[in-house]
């Protein structure tokens, strides 16, 4: 599924802690570990752990100690340092995914500097709007504190990243794609398939709309073919954006899978949508963005 995937760290707690979650992405078996630094004139990779380590450069040198946690997860891990360039740090992020080919950006919802009331950092922010591929965004609970971080492949998560997966779908071909998606992915244990009726003018709108959303969801439900043996619909009515990260809360789930686009914005110019967008933001749990 994801076989090669490419991790930002600029040595933040948050970043480090980021890192964990790479052993459980489905299928991962070679990690690009990069950072940007003005150190560096061009893009420099060190293909082992034995080279990195030895290299005449203090951030390759951190590299390495970081990527030991991938290392030892069984993870082939390529070692690069590059230079932020005019266009900031993003755009090197995203060229170096372009040149490695990556699958998948995994990447902090915050890095170095940022207060804990920010949301989610420019950095990330900018990585996600202009990813051509797909970007799983990071959130922890910060009260643990950089002491927390753990020296296994666990982090504060009481279960598995890709184990209680929350599905929005508005029934519009891009999150058809994502159900897709989904049903390839497996290897989870349960899904939760959210609809969000964000509007009624009357009674009988409110009647059609329950019904189109049950039955639909019903048809998806049938249709999936994860071996997931507890699959549940939801519907919530709302702002799509806030009920997805209230379900989330409640549910306790583990990821939230979601389209870039939705039915209200699939066709328009911004590079992604406003749920899609406002999840990623609001999300207190990882958010895979495709």
């Amino acid at each position: 599924m994801f076989e090669r995937i490419l991790i930002p760290t600029d040595f933040s707690w948050y970043a480090q802690k980021t890192l964990h979650c790479a052993p459980e992405i489905p299928g991962v078996i070679e990690a690009i570990l990069l950072h940007i630094t003005d150190e560096t004139a061009e893009p420099t990779s060190w293909r082992t752990l034995a080279e990195v380590k030895i290299a005449q450069s203090t951030p390759a040198n951190a590299l390495a100690y970081a990527g030991e946690i991938l290392e030892k997860a069984g993870i082939s891990v390529t070692y690069e340092i590059a230079p932020p360039g005019d266009a900031g740090e993003h755009a090197a992020i995203l060229a170096s995914a372009e040149r490695h080919k990556a699958d998948l950006i995994l990447i902090g919802g915050k890095g170095r500097g940022f207060l804990r009331d920010v949301l989610l950092g420019s950095v990330s922010r900018k990585v996600l709007e202009e990813a051509k591929g797909h970007v799983l965004v990071t959130h922890f609970d910060e009260k643990t504190g950089p002491e927390h971080t753990p020296e296994g492949p666990r982090t504060d998560r009481e279960i598995p990243l890709f184990s209680r997966i929350l599905v929005p779908v508005d029934f519009s071909r891009p999150t058809a794609e994502t159900i897709e998606f989904v049903n390839h992915m497996g290897g989870f244990d349960e899904l939760i398939l959210l609809h969000v009726i964000t509007s009624v003018e009357d009674r009988r709108d409110l009647k059609n709309k329950l019904e189109h959303s049950m039955t639909t969801l019903s048809s998806l439900q049938r249709d999936l073919d994860t071996g997931v043996e507890k699959i549940t619909p939801r519907i919530r009515f709302g702002d799509a954006g806030d009920e997805i990260c209230t379900i989330a809360g409640e549910e306790k789930v583990s990821l939230i899978i979601i389209s870039r686009h939705g039915a209200s914005d699939h066709s328009k110019n911004a590079r992604i949508g406003s749920v899609a967008a406002k999840v990623v933001k609001n999300a207190r749990i990882p958010v895979l963005v495709r």
